[in-house]
């Protein structure tokens, strides 16, 4: 069974990509970074998105869609670098997205110890770099971590009762209620990374990318059974991939 209406999704398979260029429905943003598909590396399938950011560079590929005031957003995270001074972060993954000034991004953020998942918010045009995991996971390199981000609007002009949620391998991560993120439809996805700011080069790999109106989760393997199931079939919900 599928919980979820999908509003977009790509494994980044049909190619070319290269140079910001890409059939639709992407379309790149010019920044100071590189994006390309590449084969080298991939979740699923054959192919993913890759960008290439030195230190104060992004890049990142976006597409629109019809949204509504909540936007789940899903993919395979992939980095071979992080931050690792006191105050170091980068936003990467998927941003979901009302305008320019009203977003959220997953984010790994270095306190000179620890590094934690944590979310990049706008409000307002404001930036919030606060949003941090209680406790610090410190996130491998080189390993594909699953990212979700959740996203809502306020329900009118100064409700102030926006909410995000950031789940990192189905748990929950983080949670900020209260937000002052404007009413709107969320109808944007960008994926890449919108700073580097670690002072090194980071090569950052996206794949699976979903984009739905509930509860996305990770790719998991049926459920095991503790006991035989002769003439009785296996009934397990199915995840997107």
């Amino acid at each position: 069974f599928k919980y979820f209406t999908i509003l977009f999704e790509d494994g980044f398979e049909t190619l070319p990509f290269t140079g910001f260029i890409k059939i639709p429905p992407w379309d790149a943003q010019p920044g100071t970074g590189v994006v390309t598909v590449t084969g080298a590396l991939f979740h699923q399938g054959t192919y993913c998105e890759k960008i290439e950011v030195d230190n104060g560079e992004w890049g990142y590929a976006n597409v629109s869609f019809v949204g509504g005031n909540e936007l789940y957003s899903r993919c395979y995270l992939r980095f071979d670098d992080a931050p690792d001074a006191n105050g170091e972060f980068i936003p990467l993954g998927v941003r979901n997205r009302i305008d320019g000034n009203n977003f959220v991004m997953p984010m790994l953020w270095h306190d000179g110890a620890d590094l934690y998942w944590g979310v990049e918010l706008r409000e307002a045009t404001v930036y919030d770099h606060t949003n941090l995991e209680a406790v610090a996971s410190n996130p491998a390199v080189d390993t594909w971590h699953c990212v979700e981000t959740y996203m809502k609007s306020e329900t009118g002009p100064a409700t102030t009762d926006g909410i995000i949620r950031l789940w990192v391998e189905n748990v929950l991560r983080v949670e900020k209620l209260n937000c002052d993120i404007t009413d709107g439809n969320i109808n944007r996805i960008d994926c890449g990374t919108s700073l580097n700011s670690t002072g090194a080069r980071i090569n950052v790999y996206i794949d699976c990318v979903v984009a739905a109106d509930a509860r996305i989760y990770c790719k998991v393997a049926p459920p095991v059974p503790a006991y035989p199931l002769i003439g009785k079939p296996l009934i397990a919900p199915i995840i997107v991939g």
